[in-house]
């Protein structure tokens, strides 16, 4: 048997409940399945791009309805929740004091009201919590024919890969539930420690890919490691909720028309995306000349359209949702420094004979392909240049790690 410790801070408010909904907790069992998510993701390059053989790993390691018991056992100790415990109504605010900025409010659409309350209960942060994982060996008249320590070195992988950009509970891909990776040891012996700086963190970056993860050349069926996956630290501050905020107004600027041209009734909209608009709305009398470009931040994609008193959603042809392929991430990295994190997991956005479905209220289905360059507008958000004239990018201090450069040894 092998045991993994593995302790974690989490540094954004996180949204996580168990069958009562009025009640946060930090639950084993949701853990799990995050782990389970990040091992697929690591998994992948490990099984040669297959995810027949991924999912017979899976089986084997983390049990399966038909496939027995699971072979890894999982222990959750956060004696501090208690304490962290909110409920919903309650304001969210940064260390000043001061309440989530509007950015932040619109990142946390579901969870956050606009007044910047919690819709929900949650457990604020900070927040420690403790994980031990024991991952016992086959028995009985398993099929099993892998390597113990290999399966180990996978798990470490995920358990690094959940702490540098992952999160836990609702809202996890726009950067609540931020979990930050303190320690991990495996049968007692330290293996990895929390970055401490930004350049610690390249460092740990670097380390974890070079260890961990085998890049496919290709575009995975799901969300996994590939050659083409980017990670970019978009900017450094003191606290994560104002971090939280920036982000999400840049995000605003670039997806929103806004109200008049105006994002918050503040700053001006870059408006890029008003093709998108108007050609939704006028698909309630013609057919769409193409989907939103929008598409790409996640499905379904909602309208409504104040001068027609009319609703109309964008999803999926066979699936109500498809999660962004876009992951907002907060490290801590001491008390005074953190960096907002995002990465970008290019994956088929949907099944290669599954088309995109527009539906108009009191309207008729009408039916597309995906775009081929969907993936652009994410990069182009992180990436690009703010539409204002002044040609100043969306993020100055953008620092940007690509598997493939780090596959060729450089970041």
């Amino acid at each position: 048997m092998i045991k993994l410790e593995a302790s974690f801070k989490i540094v954004t408010p996180l949204f996580m409940s168990g069958a009562d909904r009025e009640w946060a907790e930090l639950r084993a069992a949701s853990i799990r399945g995050v782990l389970r998510f990040w091992w697929r993701a690591l998994a992948l390059g490990h099984r040669d791009g297959s995810w027949e053989e991924v999912r017979k790993a899976e089986f084997a390691l983390f049990g399966s309805s038909s496939g027995g018991q699971s072979r890894v056992h999982l222990s959750l100790s956060a004696p501090g929740q208690s304490d962290k415990r909110r409920n919903n109504g309650g304001l969210l605010k940064d260390r000043s004091g001061k309440v989530l900025e509007p950015g932040g409010r619109y990142i946390g659409y579901g969870i956050i009201d606009i007044n910047g309350a919690a819709t929900r209960p949650y457990l604020n942060a900070p927040l420690e919590c403790d994980l031990k994982i024991y991952l016992r060996p086959p028995c009985g008249k398993s099929t099993y024919s892998g390597d113990l320590s290999e399966e180990a070195d996978l798990l470490e992988g995920a358990l690094k890969a959940m702490g540098l950009f992952g999160g836990l509970g609702s809202r996890s891909r726009r950067g609540f539930g931020s979990l930050v990776l303190l320690e991990l040891k495996r049968d007692g012996v330290l293996r990895y420690e929390a970055p401490k700086n930004v350049d610690d963190y390249m460092a740990s970056f670097k380390d974890f890919f070079q260890k961990h993860v085998k890049a496919i050349p290709k575009m995975p069926d799901y969300t996994a490691f590939c050659q083409d996956t980017r990670v970019y630290l978009l900017k450094t501050g003191e606290d994560p909720l104002q971090l939280l905020g920036e982000i999400g107004q840049a995000m605003q600027m670039y997806r929103s028309c806004g109200l008049r041209g105006m994002v918050n009734n503040v700053i001006p909209s870059e408006n890029i995306f008003r093709d998108d608009h108007d050609n939704m709305r006028a698909a309630f009398s013609a057919p769409a000349k193409n989907h939103p470009r929008r598409v790409a931040f996640g499905l379904p994609h909602n309208y409504f359209f104040s001068s027609l008193n009319r609703k109309l959603t964008v999803l999926a042809e066979d699936h109500e949702r498809r999660a962004s392929p876009l992951f907002i991430h907060i490290q801590m990295l001491s008390d005074n420094e953190c960096v907002a994190v995002v990465a970008i997991f290019p994956a088929k956005f949907l099944p290669d004979d599954e088309n995109i479905l527009i539906r108009p209220e009191h309207g008729n289905d009408q039916f597309m392909a995906l775009q081929s360059n969907w993936l652009d507008v994410l990069i182009d958000f992180v990436e690009g240049i703010v539409q204002d004239g002044t040609g100043q990018k969306r993020f100055p201090d953008l620092e940007v790690i690509q598997f493939g450069a780090i596959m060729g040894g450089s970041i």
